[in-house]
């Protein structure tokens, strides 16, 4: 849902429909989505790079143009960060609590780290030790902190942060529309963030069809993959502070049914990565 709701607000802002762009998502995640987690990984591979590169590259450009402003942005950021009179001092101290507790939430939501989600789609990945696996796993939330700081970055040089009428990706998109001088600005963001949420709502699927699997067995999957394609034009039409308040709930509720299994294995995955490395180690020393 959150992931549909953020595509179509921009969409439904140039005057589209919410509903008939919530069911062509649907459409187009549905061919995907039956023929299976081959042709998942498959699109996945394609997609990633040209996003990553199309929407990272047009936020460097408008980082150029706005070179003196960025350190002082980056000031701002530290300053918002770290003042203790804003940490401590009256509405600022509560609404410096409600930004870092936002800033956990949205974290959290980006990277899935810790939730379980991520080990589920690793573990159709071939690599020759599990160890391997787990460290490459770790690089996703540098590229995600990566991705968000120079979005950040781009909302504070062109000013668009302080416009309290915008919400969501309806702000990126003024923002890189701003920082270009052009429209085409905003239809980069808009291709970027239908890029995005298409392979995450995909590997969500994958990921809630083995939990499926292993709840109620493989045969519960094929009527699954149906439900999740239908209910997919719901987020285009939900209020985005009621989804927002949803994806909260369930992400805290992954993360501290996920942490149990994290403090049952900690001793096997310690002891594990020890071996492995020390393994290494000898192994480069010989």
């Amino acid at each position: 849902f959150a992931q549909v709701n953020s595509v179509t607000l921009p969409l439904q802002k140039m005057g589209f429909d919410p509903l008939l762009c919530g069911a062509v998502i649907a459409v187009f995640v549905g061919v995907v989505l039956l023929g299976g987690i081959q042709r998942v990984a498959w699109l996945a591979s394609f997609i990633v790079p040209v996003k990553a590169f199309l929407y990272l590259t047009t936020a460097l450009i408008i980082l150029g143009l706005n070179a003196e402003k960025v350190i002082p942005a980056l000031k701002l950021m530290l300053n918002a960060a770290f003042d203790p009179e804003s940490a401590f001092g009256g509405i600022m101290g509560f609404t410096m609590m409600k930004a870092i507790s936002s800033g956990f939430d949205r974290g959290l939501f980006a990277t899935d780290a810790g939730t379980g989600i991520v080990p589920i789609l690793q573990a159709s990945a071939r690599t020759s030790h599990p160890v391997i696996d787990g460290v490459v796993t770790l690089v996703a939330p540098f590229l995600v902190m990566i991705v968000c700081t120079m979005t950040g970055l781009v909302l504070l040089v062109t000013g668009v942060w302080q416009n309290t009428g915008l919400q969501s990706t309806n702000m990126v998109t003024a923002a890189f529309q701003e920082g270009l001088g052009h429209s085409i600005g905003a239809y980069v963001v808009i291709i970027a963030l239908i890029l995005f949420a298409y392979t995450t709502i995909l590997a969500w699927a994958c990921c809630a069809e083995k939990a499926m699997e292993f709840l109620y067995g493989i045969k519960s999957t094929h009527y699954f993959k149906y439900l999740y394609v239908a209910l997919i034009p719901l987020g285009a039409i939900m209020h985005v502070e009621l989804i927002w308040r949803l994806a909260d709930i369930s992400i805290s509720l992954m993360l501290m049914t996920n942490l149990i299994g994290i403090i049952g294995l900690s001793k096997e995955v310690v002891g594990e990565s020890r071996k492995f490395f020390s393994i290494d180690e000898g192994t480069i020393k010989g």
